[in-house]
């Protein structure tokens, strides 16, 4: 709540936050329902919005608990949800319509085809895929019927959004269910030495900004959920400056400077200068976000020595890391002690002794990651919880008196204040008049939502005394009328409607069990009898029935080159396509009688997920590959597709337009990779030099009926049973 309130206080027109689920940054201080519903109520009052995240992949046991958070979020009258599984995504659109859904990058829409597919699905809002360069931006920006919002500011993922594996391969942590433990940002040994292979540089675009306002981009993002609040209110304020200067020349000088004040890793314009696509890395230093400030010299009794290379001061936050570049602990500066003396600060060249109790060795790294600042709690704290309902009320006045209905209580029909009225001589009521006096129709139960006013005889005369009487009396008859203790509010209902509808849901007769398959081009050799295999759209075929498949990444200006290639092959037959992404549905649109499949990483976690994309033209989709046993028990027992199981392959475990200048690495568990190149999307592929292959680690096979004789996974997706 802090760095929200910091944020619209640096003059941020909108903040996006997360609850304590189904939220990519879980590892946050994310809100709880009253703080949301606080904040909404506070954001509103000031012009301001507010957009939750609910942006990882939902598992089928799941599904009822994420549909109450979204009934939450809709009381809390948040004004967007910020999706990226697509069954969340049809929860919202069929069950809480009023909901405004915005794709969250986690889709990974990166042309103009996956924005017009998002569109057709009730999307209002695409945050698009943050690998993608100024010239795609722009050309997608001309066709899109829908807002755009990009990252303009902040720690960037090597991997394209929504497809890294690499945290769940190493650890079981996956980052596609808000629990990343950046792999990424280790030390590899490579063919050039030990290098921080995948660690980015962070992302700033203050020069960008005029272009991207001319494009007519809907919003501009900065990541701040694991940020202090003097960092958001920083970055916030120099972006602003830009803004409201409209893009002069010096308003984007003054935004650098205060970026440069603003700790953070080093940092360029990311993906949107192709230019920068071998240079995003930084092989040679640990990529921690902040500004370094010394080394810790010993460590003692809940105190740690620190040879400073840069001022430190009471109540900056801290960042500990040890040189291979692990995750270590932060902490905020309380004591600071130089030659046995306290001080408010010390400098570089100096030795201080902090306290702290944190697990930190001696030669670790030591980084400012935030500085003291305005301190929005106390006013946090004192921010009302707005009245539980909001009700929209329609008002009909006429020479004869005004009466009220209301919306979602239609049943108890309109409430009415006779009067006769007479006609204006000089100035007759007004709608705005109106609604400006039935604004007080409340009290700590409710509160008007929107107020729509019909005046029927438009030159009569109300006094306001007369008014105020008449809101009153309608007021008293609606208040009678309603036991606000048994009232259920919209989302309740909503919600009651989803439970209602998904406990009669069933796996549709014809999907049987589930198909193994290896996913795998067939040139990628180790052919197992009884798999299904494929190939790339642009390798040669030697039959039509064998399946097509399409590339998960496809740039903006080589859409019409796979169009063509799509058309070829149909053409000759072939009527078998396999999707990786969303966009590739726009591909396939107009052509008759194609069976598609779809697998990683197109995301399909629960039976509403593939409700969804058997709605888009997909005849079967492949389970998400890091449900365990028993969630792909559950996903098959309802589904309304046909499914399939990821049996034996080499799976991608992160996938990039970064240049990497590696070819071989091994991790810090001797784990040895390969990195593989596609010329087409212009991709590196991070993969395992070991076969994935869940018959090694299985538990008890499955004892459900339809898939007993299948080989599934005891747990989540792992590697040698490496799992938290």
């Amino acid at each position: 709540m802090n760095t929200a309130l910091s944020a619209f206080d640096a003059g941020a027109d909108a903040v996006y936050c997360g609850l304590d689920k189904f939220n990519a940054r879980e590892r946050g201080v994310n809100f709880k329902e009253d703080e949301l519903a606080r904040l909404c109520a506070y954001a509103h009052k000031n012009g301001r919005k507010v957009y939750v995240t609910l942006n990882t992949l939902v598992k089928e046991s799941e599904l009822e608990e994420a549909a109450a958070m979204i009934a939450d979020i809709q009381s809390c009258r948040a004004d967007a949800v910020i999706v990226q599984d697509i069954g969340v995504l049809r929860i919202i659109r069929e069950y809480f319509p009023e909901l405004r859904i915005h794709a969250s990058t986690q889709m990974g829409i990166h042309n103009s085809d996956g924005v017009a597919v998002a569109a057709s699905m009730g999307v209002s809002r695409v945050i698009l895929e943050r690998q993608i360069s100024m010239d795609e931006i722009s050309a997608i920006a001309s066709k899109s019927p829908v807002e755009l919002e990009v990252f303009i500011h902040g720690a960037m993922c090597c991997s394209l959004s929504g497809t890294c594996l690499f945290s769940s391969w190493s650890g079981g942590h996956s980052g596609n269910r808000g629990k990343c433990r950046q792999p990424c940002r280790r030390r590899f040994q490579t063919e050039s030495g030990e290098r921080f292979v995948f660690s980015m540089k962070d992302l700033a675009v203050p020069d960008y900004i005029p272009e991207l306002m001319r494009m007519g981009i809907a919003s501009f993002k900065i990541e701040g959920r694991l940020k202090n609040p003097d960092y958001v209110r920083k970055t916030v304020e120099a972006y602003r400056k830009i803004i409201d200067g409209a893009g002069e020349a010096a308003s984007v000088a003054e935004a650098g400077e205060i970026l440069k004040r603003t700790p953070g890793r080093k940092s360029l314009s990311g993906f949107m200068n192709p230019g920068n696509f071998s240079v995003l890395t930084s092989p040679d230093e640990p990529g921690v976000p902040g500004i370094f400030c010394g080394i810790v010299e010993s460590v003692g009794n809940n105190t740690i020595n620190v040879k400073l290379s840069d001022r430190i001061h009471a109540g900056d936050s801290l960042r500990i890391q040890s040189p291979a570049g692990d995750e270590g602990p932060a902490l905020t500066v309380s004591t600071i002690r130089v030659d046995g003396q306290n001080q408010v600060k010390a400098f570089a060249g100096q030795t201080c002794v902090l306290r702290s109790s944190k697990n930190v060795s001696e030669g670790d790294l030591v980084y400012r990651i935030g500085e003291s600042c305005r301190d929005m709690s106390a006013f946090a704290e004192s921010l009302p919880l707005p009245p539980l309902f909001n009700f929209d009320f329609e008002l009909t006045v006429s020479s004869d008196g005004l009466s009220c209905a209301v919306k979602g209580l239609e049943r108890l029909g309109r409430f009415s204040a006779a009067r006769r009225f007479e006609k204006a001589s000089k100035k007759p009521v007004s709608a705005a008049q109106i609604i400006d006096e039935f604004m007080r129709m409340r009290n700590e139960a409710y509160q008007p939502g929107l107020i729509t006013v019909n005046i029927v005889d438009p030159d009569i005369f109300i006094p306001a005394s007369v008014l105020k009487e008449l809101r009153k009396q309608i007021q008293d008859s609606f208040e009678s009328a309603i036991d606000f203790n048994e009232l259920k509010s919209p989302a309740d209902f909503a919600l009651e409607n989803f439970k209602r509808a998904y406990s009669s849901m069933h796996r549709c007769s014809d999907t049987g069990k589930p198909v193994k398959t290896a996913f795998a081009s067939v040139t990628q050799g180790e052919v197992e009898p009884g798999l299904i295999y494929a190939r790339d759209i642009f390798e040669s075929f030697s039959s039509a029935d064998e399946e097509v498949v399409l590339p998960q990444f496809c740039p903006e200006d080589k859409l019409e080159l796979l169009r063509k290639r799509i058309g070829e092959l149909y053409e000759n037959g072939h009527r078998a396509f396999r999707l990786r992404s969303l966009y590739s549905f726009f591909a396939l649109k107009e052509l008759q009688d194609v069976k598609i499949h779809c697998s990683f990483p197109f995301p399909v976690a629960n039976s509403i997920a593939g409700l969804e994309a058997k709605a888009l033209g997909a005849s079967r989709v492949q389970i998400w590959l890091e449900l365990d046993k028993l969630e792909m028990e559950n996903f098959h027992e309802k589904s309304p597709v046909e499914l399939e199981f990821f049996r034996k392959g080499r799976i991608p475990l992160l996938v990039t337009r970064a240049i990497l200048g590696v070819k071989e690495l091994k991790g810090f568990n001797e784990d040895a990779y390969t990195i593989k190149y596609d010329e087409f999307s212009a991709l590196s592929f991070l993969m395992p030099d070991s076969l994935y292959d869940p018959g090694e680690s299985l538990g008890e096979l499955s004892e459900y009926e339809e898939i007993a004789d299948m080989d599934l996974p005891a747990k989540p997706f792992n590697y040698r049973g490496r799992l938290a």
